[in-house]
């Protein structure tokens, strides 16, 4: 199993934990306030736990990625199809991921570029969606069937994709 798989398996329980973890902070912080309890370490430990997972899992897909795209045996494809190489296109979106554009006020279109990673019996999908305001600019996100994580974006050359 890969540390893809472990993490699309891991993330819907990660949120509900962190989702009890929140609640369960609140009454306990409550009742501390009031006076009637001490403080809630394991509430608090219950919601920092997932939190740190949710924040890390980001660099743990783009670093699988990485390590994915450069191995001789991994296929990558891309939809729709264009004449770049798409192992390196992918290759040069991740290495070139920044995970703060400014306040641009804008947002993802629907102009997507899918790029499918597939090695032996698995494949990840990686979507580059093109800024609404910046033709340059794409928001590049993970997909799975449970999950979406938002990588960061990358400035690509027009002709690029």
């Amino acid at each position: 199993m890969s540390l893809i798989s472990i993490i699309e398996v891991l993330t819907p329980i990660t949120f509900v934990a962190a989702v009890i973890g929140f609640i369960l902070c609140l009454v306990a912080l409550v009742k501390a306030i009031r006076g009637n309890r001490k403080i809630p370490y394991g509430s608090i430990l219950l919601l920092i736990v997932p939190m740190i997972f949710i924040f890390s899992t980001k660099y743990l897909v783009i670093g699988e990625l990485e390590r994915a795209i450069s191995n001789e045996e991994v296929t990558v494809s891309i939809e729709p199809v264009i004449e770049t190489d798409p192992k390196k296109l992918l290759s040069d979106i991740l290495a070139g991921l920044y995970q703060n554009k400014g306040r641009s006020g804008s947002h993802p279109t629907e102009k997507e570029v899918t790029f499918t990673v597939c090695r032996e019996d698995e494949c990840f999908t990686t979507i580059a969606a093109q800024d609404s305001r910046d033709p340059d600019m794409h928001w590049i996100r993970y997909e799975a069937f449970t999950i979406k994580v938002p990588l960061g974006f990358t400035q690509l050359n027009e002709g690029k994709i």
